[in-house]
């Protein structure tokens, strides 16, 4: 190199060092768009996710209901480690579901699993596994699940696969969350069938916690619309399901 920067005038060792920045400067790029952090970035925000968990779990556990609806609120709309802390703790208070139920009583899936895919960035435990116990339908999505279970049943396609993976979740649900919320995010077809392979403990658990709740619920639906008459039709389906647990 010394020889070749007293050919060049110094203009070798220079190019080497641009080159060096640029590199650099490329690598915090792919950092920051992949998400990946390395030692004390991470670090930091391990332990901003975790303080953010703590606070939004005080505000789900409050007795008074504003701080539930204000902690539900956040974790649906902020941002970075908040929105991972918040999540983290909506899970494990068990208010998953209700967070992201809504006004027609279902929950929106697709919206835990993009908040879920965007938290991972912010480091932590990842909460897939239990949150796929409170709402089981994320399952359908867990793809090494599914794949596995193509294996099983060769001449299944992915809808099956999907609704074997959803039914085998619901098994591992604990009895006491047999709810009115886990039947909010199951579809009719997804509570026969994993009703089918319940202890009659467990179905009578659900049933109890579910149907007449289920069935309230139909009756003050709207029916106006369409789109009004669709959602009573699919809840009395889930409410016939329930009733016939047993």
């Amino acid at each position: 190199m010394a020889g070749a920067d007293k050919m060049s005038g110094g203009r070798a060792s220079q190019a080497v060092q641009s080159v060096k920045g640029s590199v650099g400067r490329t690598m915090e790029r792919m950092s920051w768009l992949t998400g990946r952090k390395e030692g004390t970035t991470a670090t930091n925000e391990n332990a901003k996710v975790e303080e953010e968990k703590k606070n939004a779990e005080a505000l789900f556990n409050s007795s008074n209901a504003s701080d539930n609806a204000r902690a539900k609120n956040i974790t649906r709309t902020s941002r970075g480690a908040k929105k991972a802390g918040f999540l983290a703790a909506a899970i494990s208070t068990n208010n998953l579901s209700s967070t992201y139920k809504g006004a027609d009583g279902k929950v929106d899936v697709a919206a835990i699993e993009k908040d879920l895919s965007y938290s991972k960035q912010f480091g932590g435990k990842n909460p897939r596994r239990d949150a796929t116990k409170q709402v089981p339908t994320l399952a359908a999505t867990d793809w090494p699940t599914v794949s596995k279970i193509k294996d099983e049943h060769p001449l299944w396609n992915n809808a099956q696969a999907q609704h074997e993976a959803v039914v085998r979740a619901v098994g591992k649900v604990p009895e006491d969350d047999l709810n009115k919320d886990l039947a909010d995010a199951l579809s009719p077809a997804e509570i026969r069938d994993a009703g089918a392979r319940m202890t009659n403990r467990r179905k009578q658990a659900f049933q109890r916690s579910a149907y007449e709740a289920t069935r309230q619920q139909r009756r003050a639906m709207p029916s106006t619309t369409i789109a009004e008459r669709q959602a009573r039709a699919e809840t009395y389906r889930k409410e016939r399901e329930l009733r016939n647990l047993i």
